[in-house]
């Protein structure tokens, strides 16, 4: 694996004008260092685009196929169902019972996706700190080839096995992150970022990350949630840089995407989906979801920082992050399956009345 062409140029040897010999020169590669670097770049797209694959087949995992109707919406609207076959028989205790069990695995259904994001964000935590302990081993690995290569060619030996090796070690760098890179004069390859930022020469450069658990409310970079930084974080060490906001392709790049963008932005929409059907119900006088202190969170805009004052941040979230992880089945309700008919407000509901249900059911 890793091994290319090898030419050993020859010259003819003469004595007094005459061909008396032939002489072996230096084992030399016969490599297109262009087709090399679109090899490492698709490398890199390939690994990106795997490792994001690999993670949104999770979610649709958790969802199944249409027909297993295992999905939040399908239990959404098999809720909708008990409420229709109650609306028939409010008085029943049965139906009254199985209404109040179906919304109750509907909230635990919500609780389980927005628990799957979380914990798919902190895996997607523990492989970049898988991958960036590979990077470092792959960038020390090129560094000291440099070397080797540096002195084989200074002493007038054949550096090609030794290219070979280090254009498998890049070729495995590449997997984990897209990079960018040019050959010296002197036979050393600098290893760079997309953006130029060295990363190794004869000398590797390390990279850090510490990561902490991240929850619903945390995240990049004003959050508590770790960057990625050349030397350390340029705000506590100078000459550092964050790498994290950087196009970093490959599985990293996939990784920090998954964990910023993508997985928090289903968060918050399942975060959306569960506060509104909450407030749906609770707007037809029945307080059926509920947080863990029997409430509602309240329906206000967040406070957007503003770019007149970039040294402050005014950022304030809306107040139902993660409600979706902790909404369950209004207590008063679980203790007393009549609410479901009569509503939580305490309004006067003659008996045998479907008002509240009919209600549900319309709006």
């Amino acid at each position: 694996e890793g091994y290319t062409r090898k030419i050993l140029p020859q010259s003819t040897q003469a004595i007094a004008g005459q061909a008396v010999a032939v002489r072996g020169e230096l084992v030399i590669r016969n490599v297109d260092s262009t087709l090399a670097r679109d090899v490492w770049t698709q490398v890199s797209a390939t690994s990106k685009l795997d490792t994001t694959l690999n993670y949104l087949q999770g979610i649709e995992d958790f969802h199944g196929p249409p027909d297993a109707e295992a999905s939040f919406s399908a239990e959404i609207a098999l809720l909708r169902d008990s409420f229709s076959a109650l609306s028939d028989t409010p008085e029943d205790a049965f139906a009254l019972s199985s209404t109040v069990a179906q919304a109750e695995e509907t909230a635990n259904k919500i609780n389980d996706f927005a628990n799957l994001l979380t914990t798919m964000r902190n895996d997607a935590q523990s492989d970049l700190q898988i991958s960036i302990s590979r990077i470092n081993d792959m960038l020390s690995q090129i560094a000291e080839l440099n070397t080797q290569i540096k002195f084989q060619q200074n002493t007038g030996r054949s550096t090609a096995q030794l290219q070979d090796f280090r254009d498998k070690a890049v070729k495995e760098l590449s997997e984990e992150m897209e990079i960018s890179f040019f050959t010296r004069g002197d036979g050393v390859m600098v290893i760079q970022t997309l953006d130029g930022t060295q990363l190794a020469d004869e000398n590797a450069e390390k990279i850090l990350f510490a990561p902490v658990p991240i929850s619903e409310d945390n995240y990049y970079p004003n959050g508590s949630v770790a960057g990625i930084y050349l030397k350390g974080n340029p705000d506590d060490v100078v000459g550092g840089v964050d790498l994290t906001p950087k196009e970093l392709g490959g599985k990293v790049g996939a990784l920090l995407e998954l964990r910023d963008e993508i997985l928090p932005q289903y968060s918050a929409q399942i975060d959306e989906a569960a506060h509104k059907l909450a407030l749906r119900f609770e707007a037809q006088g029945l307080r059926l979801f509920t947080d863990a202190d029997g409430n509602v969170p309240s329906d206000d805009p967040p406070v957007l920082d503003d770019d007149l004052t970039p040294n402050i941040d005014e950022t304030v979230a809306v107040a139902y992050v993660g409600f979706a992880s902790e909404m369950r089945v209004n207590a008063h309700i679980l203790n007393d399956h009549t609410l479901m008919r009569s509503g939580t407000y305490g309004s006067a509901v003659s008996t045998g009345s479907n008002e509240v249900i009919h209600r549900v059911l319309e709006y």
